[in-house]
Order: structure tokens, then C-alpha cells, then sequence
């Protein structure tokens, strides 16, 4: 879930909208991230070329869709995000 990460003034995306014609690609992570969102619109778009997901939205509320396509998922990644990961217990 969304973690504030120790601060202690956290503000969150409110009355948004992500609209298209258009399209979001080429994330390393996510096409759309978002925590603790309320009131969000996203239509008309299309997501791909993503390492994750194309949209995540966690603790979001009152979040609408419409007329969104998404994928592919990106596969043409010679690292992914999970190596780094990975690394980050490997003792040194």
C-alpha cells in the first residue's frame, strides 16, 4: 500500500482528471500511480510500453475509467525493476 516514507505533511491528488486523445507509454514502472487519490477521471487514453501495470491506484477512491486501452506491456526491458531489487540484498 501507500506509505508516506517518515513525512509528515502528505498530500494526495484530488479532483483529477487524465484525459486524452493521446497515449502514455514507455514507464519504467507504472503508465498511472497514484495513493490515496479521490475523485480521479481518466478517459480516452491509451497505456502501454510499461515494466508493472498500466494504471495502480492504491487507497484511491471514486476513480472512473472510460474509453481506456491498455497494453501491451513492454517487453524489450533487459533489466527490470526486480533486479534492482535483488541487488539490494545481496551482502556486500
Amino acid at each position: 500500500g501507500a506509505s508516506t516514507w517518515g513525512l509528515t505533511e502528505v498530500y494526495y491528488a484530488n479532483n483529477l482528471e487524465i484525459k486524452g486523445p493521446g497515449h502514455i507509454g514507455l514507464s519504467s514502472h507504472h503508465g498511472i500511480h497514484g495513493n490515496n487519490a479521490a475523485n480521479i477521471w481518466i478517459h480516452d487514453v491509451n497505456i502501454k510500453n510499461f515494466d508493472v501495470a498500466g494504471i495502480a491506484c492504491n487507497g484511491c477512491t471514486n476513480v472512473k475509467i472510460e474509453n481506456v486501452i491498455v497494453g501491451p506491456q513492454n517487453n524489450e526491458i533487459p533489466t527490470l525493476g526486480r533486479y534492482t531489487h535483488s541487488r539490494a540484498f545481496i551482502p556486500r
